[in-house]
């Protein structure tokens, strides 16, 4: 609370002027901050891989007004009680005209704010909203070239652990938060946007200042095998007997195949039967869990989420081919019979454990889905 004691005219406000006091923090928006990150980590988890939420509270009131005012936003929606709504959209709207003061000038602060503005707007269900801020946020990155491991700057001159890994977390954030919505749309601006995942090291602890993240990579992996799939399948097959034919889907499959095995044991939630989670997959997977950070845990199970869907995006197609007339049984080979029967399986089982992760997802989170 020490933070609080200090008088508000000994805090350090360099740059403030009496027009801008819409940008100014208060007591009572620190303490809506605090209790929202040190006691909902949970649902705080898009934040905290991102910030070091030690030295944003020790420094809330000399935080840049773009990141106090979106994390103030976010902390109101999830607050409890709950707030009125319209105390989320006003921190919102003043994030967003702070953040059109600080774009001129790259600097990590902005390109947080920015980046958490787009996960603001998908809370909210208006993730085409936030689109203008998620490319301010890729550009940025570029600009301040995130994309580049602060190991292998030399510009950057000696920067201590912790700034590194706060530039670290940010590309990855904005890494996770491209590749998820790829997958989810099909925009041709935003399918142009490209930051490469083979050049920063992945999201590591810093004791004090950051927790683990094991499973980003993995994560940030899985979406990318989506939206490869999406893209092969934008060019339609000629006709049926090419879509049976072509090695592409088994191709496809084996290089699902390759990034399972890429993965961990204990990132795989796999349960014994497809139709309901047993209590023996409920224990396993609580041990597994167990040993992840609370706020890691839903993006574990998104990840479980992600694998499945890639099997049941490579299959379908031949799974629509059952309501052709000409594909009905007795018109086909064996062969194509047996292809089709396989693709009608995997598709059916892959949904049935994605709505078993799916319950277990809203289980550990207290959220819907979307949230």
């Amino acid at each position: 609370m020490k933070i609080l004691e200090t008088p508000f005219l000994d805090q350090e406000m360099e740059g403030w002027s009496l027009p801008q006091q819409d940008l100014m923090p208060t007591s009572d928006d620190f303490i809506l901050c605090f209790m929202f990150l040190e006691k909902d980590s949970k649902r705080a988890g898009p934040i905290l891989h991102i910030i070091d939420k030690k030295d944003f509270l020790e420094r809330f009131f000399q935080q840049p007004a773009p990141l106090r005012l979106v994390i103030c936003a976010m902390a109101a929606h999830f607050a409890s009680p709950a707030l009125p709504e319209e105390i989320s959209n006003a921190f919102y709207r003043r994030a967003r005209k702070a953040v059109f003061r600080a774009t001129d000038t790259p600097c990590i602060s902005t390109a947080q704010a920015i980046c958490l503005i787009f996960v603001f707007t998908r809370w909210k269900g208006q993730p085409m909203i936030g689109w203008p801020f998620l490319k301010a946020a890729i550009g940025m990155s570029l600009d301040l070239r995130l994309d580049i491991d602060p190991d292998d700057s030399p510009w950057l001159g000696a920067i201590s652990e912790n700034k590194k890994e706060e530039r670290r977390r940010l590309f990855w954030a904005c890494l996770y938060i491209l590749k998820s919505e790829q997958s989810l749309v099909d925009d041709d601006d935003l399918s142009a946007l490209e930051l490469h995942i083979n050049r920063v090291k992945p999201p590591a602890p810093l004791e004090g200042h950051y927790q683990p993240f094991d499973c980003f990579h993995s994560l940030c992996d899985s979406y990318n095998k989506i939206i490869k799939i999406k893209r092969d399948f934008r060019t339609a097959p000629e006709s049926v007997k090419q879509l049976l034919t072509s090695p592409t889907t088994h191709q496809r499959y084996q290089n699902l195949i390759g990034l399972h095995q890429t993965i961990p044991k204990r990132f795989l939630l796999i349960a014994e039967s497809s139709q309901a989670l047993e209590f023996t997959d409920l224990s396993r997977f609580s041990q597994q869990l167990s040993t992840l950070s609370s706020y890691e845990t839903p993006f574990l199970i998104c990840m479980n989420l992600n694998l499945l869907a890639a099997i049941s995006m490579i299959h379908r197609p031949k799974l629509f081919l059952s309501s052709l007339p000409s594909c009905h049984p007795t018109k086909i080979s064996v062969e194509a019979k047996s292809q089709i029967e396989k693709s009608i399986n995997q598709a059916f089982d892959s949904a049935c454990r994605i709505a078993c992760l799916t319950s277990l997802l809203v289980n550990a989170t207290g959220n819907t889905p979307t949230q």
